[in-house]
């Protein structure tokens, strides 16, 4: 609630005021994910859904053709995370299992990462996302 919260009095806020604290909160974002604003972009979205489809699109239309993409999801993600990875053209989609606890096996995660993008062992496949 404290966000939402948060959210409602930004849109209170003059114009000039709403644009300091969108800058301020995306500057914050940028550096907890050490992602310097100079290099990378932070985009708000309303969801998780509408983030995990632009992203997805945004894959669809990375100009880097040779390579073949590779996304790494777990077998109890719900549809809205599965879906939209299938509906990327030659986009290769991993399931990992998970443990008891919903944890997925990180030297499994590794050696998957190893494999694909650091020995090649699978051609022009690369790992480009893990969800």
């Amino acid at each position: 609630m404290p966000i939402w919260n948060a959210v409602r009095q930004t849109w209170r806020q003059p114009g000039q005021v709403q644009g300091e604290i969108i800058h301020e909160v995306r500057s914050i974002c940028a550096q907890v994910l050490g992602a310097p604003l100079a290099t990378y972009d932070v985009i708000f979205t309303a969801n998780t859904t509408e983030a995990i489809n632009l992203a997805a699109e945004s894959l669809r239309h990375e100009s880097e053709k040779a390579i073949q993409p590779v996304v790494v999801n777990t077998i109890i993600e719900h549809n809205s995370n599965e879906l939209p990875w299938r509906m990327v053209p030659g986009c290769l989609l991993i399931r990992l299992p998970v443990d008891a606890d919903g944890f997925v096996d990180l030297n499994e995660l590794e050696a998957l990462l190893r494999a694909y993008n650091q020995q090649g062992q699978h051609g022009n496949k690369r790992i480009n996302l893990v969800r």
